[in-house]
């Protein structure tokens, strides 16, 4: 499946069917059809729109979908791009549930109290630690190439 199938889905899922999007689009049906199988490029002020509609994050879609329209030396400098965002919203996420975490271990073990902002601090750089790690594991040439 390519990457405008994938973000089309996944804004289907919140739209319920194409028709709905493209309702929400200002386009007709034939048009996300076209775009779902590959006959016309979307334009990225769809990209961005269909994104945020999918809640989902506009620049690693307006890169992975440029990486597949593209070719060449071009498409590869999208995939790094794209591969790049995905990283980041990785450590994002990565960061965001540790603290996710320590928040409901502490309500799982009847500690009601908030924690200090000692524990805060060496939790964040724990999670920050680990999420350089995998940014360098990301951003290795041989996942690059």
């Amino acid at each position: 499946m390519g990457a405008k199938s994938e973000l089309l889905d996944a804004a289907k899922k919140v739209c319920l069917s194409d028709s709905e999007l493209a309702r929400r689009l200002n386009v007709t049906r034939s048009n996300v059809s076209a775009w779902r199988n590959d006959v016309h490029p979307m334009p990225d002020h769809h990209v961005i729109t269909i994104a945020k509609i999918a809640r989902e994050n506009e620049g690693f879609w307006l890169a992975r979908i440029a990486a597949e329209q593209a070719q060449g030396d071009t498409r590869r400098a999208w995939e790094r791009v794209a591969k790049t965002l995905s990283a980041a919203a990785s450590i994002t996420l990565l960061v965001g549930a540790g603290f996710a975490q320590n928040a409901l271990a502490n309500v799982g073990h009847g500690h009601a109290e908030r924690p200090s902002t000692v524990d805060i601090m060496r939790k964040l750089r724990e999670l920050l630690t680990l999420a350089q790690v995998a940014f360098r594991h990301a951003r290795t040439p041989a996942l690059l190439a």
